[in-house]
């Protein structure tokens, strides 16, 4: 299973949970930083101290290193069934005049454009193997009023679901969408990683909703699949 987005709350509990399940996991980390001579630092193990989980540095800016955490995953583990992209919010509060240039375009590159990269890579590999599953997890931690940088970029998510449910309907593997109206990540970690691991009641297109409180602006931007 892979699961990127694991340095959050939610992303832990996931991982925890697959673990805690039998499962085989790949996570996404940060990329190491470089030290004083410009060399990077020492990478940890390929296997961390459980050895069902392997750790791959993922510079959420690089379209080659998108490609690089599926082929460090299968060079872990034959091939990958589950995937899990986690959509996060900035939590920026300043009001959008307030931004600087860069940091607008950092926070496109990171939150958008980096999950945008990522799912190709996924959906090249389920097309491939003829098999899968891609769960894409908006994480709002309970959040009803966002900044404008947050609800742009998490409708922007939202439309990116809504698209590939429609564009792979008729694929071999499925594609659904998850989001919460809670803050209590552990809850909605059991929530998608129930639905998720449970194979007999796997189907494609849909949207899946933890909790029946619902932040507005899910309702306003959100799609069904079929």
């Amino acid at each position: 299973m892979l699961i990127c987005g694991p340095d959050t709350p939610l992303g832990n509990h996931l991982v925890e949970k697959a673990l805690n399940g039998g499962y085989n996991v790949i996570a996404t980390s940060p990329p190491l930083p470089r030290q004083k001579n410009n060399h990077r630092a020492k990478e940890p193990e390929k296997k961390a101290e459980l050895e069902r989980l392997v750790l791959v540095p993922w510079s959420r800016q690089s379209p080659v290193s998108a490609r690089n955490v599926i082929l460090r995953g299968l060079s872990a583990y034959d091939f990958i069934d589950d995937a899990i992209i986690i959509h996060n919010l900035t939590k920026e509060r300043r009001a959008l005049h307030e931004l600087p240039i860069a940091f607008l375009q950092e926070a496109i590159d990171v939150q958008l454009k980096s999950l945008i990269f990522l799912a190709k890579e996924i959906i090249v590999h389920f097309l491939k193997r003829g098999a899968g599953s891609l769960s894409l997890v908006v994480n709002t931690e309970g959040a009803e009023v966002m900044s404008t940088v947050d609800s742009i970029l998490t409708s922007g998510f939202i439309a990116l679901t809504n698209s590939l449910i429609t564009s792979y309907q008729n694929e071999s593997f499925v594609i659904n969408g998850f989001d919460s109206g809670s803050g209590d990540a552990a809850e909605y970690a059991s929530f998608v990683f129930s639905l998720v691991s449970d194979h007999s009641r796997r189907s494609s297109g849909k949207w899946h909703r933890h909790n029946e409180k619902n932040p507005f602006f899910l309702g306003n931007f959100r799609g069904r699949g079929k």
